[in-house]
């Protein structure tokens, strides 16, 4: 018989009967091994015996009957068997891992192409990152489960085994709570999940140009894009945005600055920011800025608009309309072939469009009340003396006095306009080298267009009686209008005169 060895729990050493039968367990319990010895084989233990000496030591549930009767059948024919498995307890079982849930949040973007009303694909549509807000709920950790119960095989419970857990490392702008296991964002932008690490980043990085492979981009805070946007994307974002390269055809939107090489619009091209615009180049494009615009070299042919300062210090502004609250400035203005450009410094655009907009409507609304006060006259001129008017003529009547009520509320909100004048407004152009013929200045009510080449440099008001421009020595942009005004009558000869 072999002895006791280290790691197994010996349960019975029998050495007294016709037989030595040895019986033990290994460390964990989980094994019964059995070993037989005898010198009268025919006299060796029967199953039923063996079975009964294995119930008193509580070895019944786990019992391998088949192997019991070889182990027996051996014994019989004096093969003694040796560590024999007679029984196999239950080994407990491992839990599930803990492991990261994060939501499928309401502003990811799908992966696949939109399908747009017409039956069209918009391919451009390809962001795959989750936008989230401060205090936004992103997800959970989910904590590893304790593994089912073992049993050893005198029928003894093995606790179940825990799983690992998820071994998540939660970096910049992430929290959790400790009771719940629940994940909030503390920072607006992007989930970014790189195991085993979990953070928010404030800004979305593209290292090349905004194409197809990246799509139209939406974000939650700052953007930079090392290369250009093709035509055709959009880009919004919370925080500012930096284009290195060329904008084309696109729409670019920011709650912040925007900084960018140059915008090529072709003509549809549009950018929106709350901050300052910087570029090198605007050409053929519209922008629409409640801050300071600084272009380096030209702004050709474009519709530019900013809540305080266009400035080109040494540049040009050639075709199209900037519109400025706070002034505008730059080398040159217009061009020698005579390019129409529009200069209209110290009116707030948000005013302005909403007044061109009611005039617009007045002027719709004053040719529909005339196209049907001259039906009605048509109508009653082919009608017989004496008859009634027709039903359709007080329909047409109707609908007269409707567009009468309406042109009267537009006509009010008109009036309201009269005279105002926006908060910081600063009617002054400042000239560095050239005011070409043909340009268009709106330093007042009046607009007055420059009638032939102005060189030199000098700053650019008007007077508040008649509209008249002055040409007093240039100034910064910071001196307003007010201050630069002659005491009495026009330094220089207007040139719009």
């Amino acid at each position: 018989m072999s002895q006791n060895t280290a790691g197994t729990q010996l349960l019975l050493n029998d050495e007294k009967n016709r037989f030595s039968l040895r019986i033990e367990t290994d460390a964990t319990g989980l094994t019964c091994l059995a070993s037989i010895r005898s010198d009268t084989p025919e006299e060796v233990i029967t199953p039923e015996e063996f079975l009964k000496i294995l119930h008193r030591l509580d070895i019944r549930n786990h019992v391998d009957g088949s192997a019991v009767e070889d182990f027996c059948h051996r014994a019989g024919q004096g093969q003694w068997p040796v560590d024999v498995q007679v029984a196999k307890g239950k080994a407990p079982a491992k839990g599930q891992n803990g492991f990261l849930e994060l939501y499928d949040l309401a502003s990811r973007c799908n992966t696949t192409p939109d399908h747009e009303s017409e039956g069209a694909v918009d391919l451009r549509t390809v962001q795959v990152f989750d936008n989230v807000d401060p205090g936004q709920e992103i997800g959970r950790i989910v904590p590893p489960e304790q593994g089912e119960a073992g049993e050893t095989v005198q029928g003894k419970a093995i606790p179940g085994l825990l799983g690992k857990d998820a071994g998540i490392k939660l970096g910049k702008g992430v929290k959790i709570d400790e009771k719940t296991g629940l994940l909030y964002a503390t920072l607006s932008g992007r989930i970014v999940n790189e195991p085993p690490s979990l953070s928010v980043s404030e800004i979305y990085e593209v290292n090349g140009a905004v194409d197809y492979s990246i799509g139209s981009i939406h974000f939650n805070g700052e953007v930079r894009i090392h290369g250009d946007v093709l035509d055709g994307f959009t880009i919004y974002a919370t925080g500012d945005i930096t284009v290195d390269g060329i904008v084309g055809n696109c729409h670019l939107t920011s709650k912040g600055n925007i900084q960018l090489g140059s915008f090529n619009g072709q003509g549809e091209g549009l950018l929106r920011c709350d901050g300052n615009l910087k570029a090198r180049y605007l050409n053929d494009m519209t922008a629409e800025v409640n801050g300071d615009v600084f272009v380096e070299n030209e702004i050709r042919n474009s519709v530019v608009k900013a809540r305080g300062t266009v400035r080109s210090p040494n540049g040009t502004i050639v075709g199209g309309e900037t519109i400025a609250l706070q002034g505008i400035e730059a080398q040159e203005f217009g061009g020698a072939s005579g390019a129409r450009t529009r200069l209209i410094s110290g009116v707030d655009f948000s005013a302005l469009d909403r007044q061109r907009f009611l005039f617009d409507r007045r002027r719709t609304i004053s040719g529909e009340i005339q196209h049907i006060l001259n039906l009605i006259g048509n109508i009653k001129e082919r009608l017989p003396e004496n008859e009634t008017d027709p039903p359709n003529i007080q329909r047409l009547l109707d609908r007269y006095e409707a567009l009468g009520n309406t042109r009267e509320v537009v006509d009010a909100e008109l009036e309201n306009y009269r005279g105002f004048v926006a908060e910081a407004a600063n009617p002054k152009i400042n000239v560095g080298q050239m005011l070409y013929e043909g340009v268009t200045i709106t330093l007042g009510a009046k607009p007055q267009r420059i009638k032939r080449h102005q060189p030199g440099s000098s700053s650019i008001v008007a007077s508040p009686e008649d509209g008249s421009l002055f040409f007093p020595p240039l100034s910064s942009l910071e001196i307003s209008a007010e201050e630069c005004l002659p005491e009495e009558g026009p330094e220089d000869e207007d040139p719009a005169a």
